[in-house]
């Protein structure tokens, strides 16, 4: 899809992008008028994803496990949810532990939330006690460890779905929509 924003002389394009790996990432056109010419300039926009497990080998297979999945995408690691919030990152997708050392998973998901309503918040964790709180800081699935591949694929493209179809929205809202054949 591509949406169409016209300010004056600017022209605004964002399309939402499905490369042939499967990876979703958003491409941001912009086109002015200038002194008679044209001027056209495109920026990528990867998705961003976060890790974070106090346990840094199970952190390199999730690494590993989304790269497969989202070649393009950026992520990040961290050992601790104290570390997670100090860095300020606004991810489009968190995979969450939840017993953590200092702010556990829960805590730092009620923190994180109220900064960033539309992060796709997944927990994996090792026990099943906290999936009704999962609810509390709206997470998008709660996977229990260990789980299978297809399972962990599974959750990924849907979130990844979510991601756009949220995306989508927001621009169906600002922008005026122009397709092509």
């Amino acid at each position: 899809k591509r949406h169409l924003k016209v300010q004056g002389s600017l022209w605004q394009i964002l399309c939402i992008v499905r490369s042939v790996r499967g990876t979703v990432f958003f491409m941001n056109y912009r086109m002015w008028h200038f002194r008679g010419e044209y001027i056209f300039e495109n920026t990528i926009v990867r998705m961003q994803i976060a890790i974070c497990d106090d346990e840094k080998s199970i952190g390199l297979i999730l690494e590993e496990k989304i790269k497969k999945l989202l070649p393009d995408a950026v992520i990040e690691t961290y050992l601790s949810g104290d570390e997670l919030i100090a860095s300020g990152c606004k991810q489009d997708m968190l995979f969450l532990d939840i017993q953590m050392p200092g702010k556990n998973g829960m805590e730092t998901a009620r923190i994180l939330r109220q900064k960033n309503e539309r992060m796709v918040l997944i927990f994996v964790t090792a026990v099943e006690e906290y999936v009704f709180q999962a609810f509390d800081v709206a997470a998008f699935h709660y996977l229990v460890k260990p789980f299978s591949d297809e399972k962990f694929e599974e959750v990924v493209k849907r979130a990844v779905r979510s991601i756009k179809e949220y995306s989508e929205n927001q621009l169906d809202e600002k922008y005026m929509m122009v397709q092509s054949g």
